[in-house]
This record gives structure tokens, sequence and C-alpha cells, in this order.
């Protein structure tokens, strides 16, 4: 075999290999703005007229949940609309009900400079400061339009904007939304330009005299 041959088939080999290993690990980190449903995720069910079956329910550390009358749903490889879809149909076939709305909500911490620190769920369509506002919004000591994205204790970089969509977001169940504190500068401004013009004020009056 040519020199030539064995180096073509040696390049398809690599390719091929290259293809493989990205078709597997793809899947596993979703990205920014996307659908992917995740372990902590809460999968929020109304039926109009029907409470026994509306309610909020769980994504497990397994991937699914399991809803009234409908069961178990492994929801690892669904995304916000197919498992609406999905459910919505297998609810039409067990019971006539009319209706029914599906939404996914993202279980987030909000922390730091709010005035009510706590974990809330997140609707897609919310956004970053109607997450802040849901904790009765900033304190008076809070950094202006700062906001940090934190994961298993690290700073994400992820430079979230206040009216940024949750669902455009890297933001993840689990996640914390935290609000830093104002500098000590910043938080005593007044003073420190008073207590400057006084020390002005005084070496001027030592000089002239």
């Amino acid at each position: 075999m040519s020199k030539h041959l064995i180096s073509t088939a040696v390049a398809v080999l690599f390719l091929s290999a290259l293809d493989s290993a990205t078709a597997q690990t793809t899947p596993a980190e979703a990205p920014p703005g996307s659908e992917a449903i995740r372990p902590g995720d809460v999968v929020k069910l109304t039926v109009l007229r029907d409470k026994d079956l509306s309610g909020e329910f769980p994504v497990n550390q397994f991937g699914t949940v399991v809803l009234p009358l409908v069961g178990e749903y492994d929801v690892s490889r669904e995304s916000h609309r197919s498992l609406r879809d999905k459910v919505i149909k297998d609810l039409q076939e067990i019971r006539f009900a009319k209706d029914i709305e599906l939404v996914v909500l993202r279980r987030v911490r909000v922390d730091g400079e709010v005035n009510e620190p706590g974990l809330y769920p997140l609707d897609p369509t919310m956004t970053v400061a109607d997450a802040v506002a849901m904790a009765k919004g900033r304190t008076q000591f809070a950094s202006a339009g700062e906001v940090v994205l934190r994961r298993g204790g690290e700073v994400i970089d992820a430079d979230l904007l206040l009216d940024q969509r949750v669902s455009e977001s890297p933001i993840r169940s689990g996640d914390e939304i935290y609000i830093p504190r104002r500098g000590w500068i910043d938080r005593n401004f007044t003073a420190v330009v008073a207590g400057a013009s006084t020390v002005a004020t005084i070496l001027v009056t030592l000089l002239i005299r």
C-alpha cells in the first residue's frame, strides 16, 4: 500500500473519531438560551378547573419528573416545547381536558444585597431584574447595575444584564444570582467629599496665615 493511501486512511479514521467524540460530548453541555431541561428544574402544570392535575413538580437527579395521572417522564432529552406537547397529548388521551399549560421553571437563589434573599422559581420569560424584584428588590447598599452569577460556589463569567431574559442567559437551576455590595467609598461618598473639603479649607487657612 502506498504512503499516500496510508496517510489518507489515517486522516479518515482521525476525522471519524473526532466526529464521534463531538457527537458524544455536545449534549452534555447545552448552550445559553437553549431549552434543555435539567435536574432541579420544576415542571409547572396547569389544567383549568382541575386542581388535582395542577401543580409544580421537580425534576429529580435522574432527569425524570412524575406528573399526576400520566406518570413518569424522562425529560433529559426533552425541550420545553416537546415535553409540553407530549404531556398535553397524553392527558387528553386519558381524560377530556381543555386549557392545559406547561412551563418549565428554574429554581435559582437570589442573594446578596436584596431585601428578601431566598430560592425562587423563575419563568424563562422573566428577566434578571424580575428575579431581583421577587426578592423584594435591592437594598440601599447594593452596587448599581452589577449582577454576579455563581455556580457551585464559583463565579461564572456570564456578564448578566438586568434586562436579560432567563431563557437567553446561562442561568440554571441551582445557580445563585448575587447582588454585590457597593464599595466603602461609594457608600460614604458624601462624607468623604465633606471631609476632603474640610481638610482643604484648613490647609488653605494655614497657608494664608
